[in-house]
């Protein structure tokens, strides 16, 4: 859902990076389901605030970090992503040019260090 109402149609796509199964239930539904089952708002609003609480997990860390810290985020928040997505997606997801990403990958490489320290700003 990228789109502030339920019932509007996003403006974003998301894609996979591996071979998944999507599923989609319509908006009309859930409301249906959640008035007959009102143990399930429960349930959504759970899930709201988790992903409330990523977004802006995310957002603090891209704005917060310099390029070498973001990068040391990213390893730890999404574990064995780094082999499976490509550098450019990856540079532009942290908000750094590829070439950054590529000489912050061969520091940590030459350094023989598996992370960095991330310093509190």
């Amino acid at each position: 859902m990228g789109c502030s109402q339920l019932d509007e149609v996003s403006q974003i796509n998301i894609e996979a990076v591996t071979e998944c199964e999507v599923y989609q239930i319509p908006v009309a539904v859930v409301k249906g389901l959640i008035q007959k089952y009102p143990e399930l708002l429960l349930t959504y609003n759970q899930f709201l605030l988790r992903g409330i609480s990523r977004h802006w997990e995310i957002k603090m860390s891209l704005c917060r970090y310099r390029a070498a810290e973001r990068y040391q985020w990213f390893l730890d928040a999404y574990p064995g992503l780094i082999d499976i997505v490509s550098n450019k997606d990856v540079a532009s997801f942290l908000g750094i040019t590829p070439v950054t990403l590529s000489r912050l990958r061969r520091r940590l490489r030459e350094d023989g260090r598996p992370a960095l320290e991330r310093a509190d700003p």
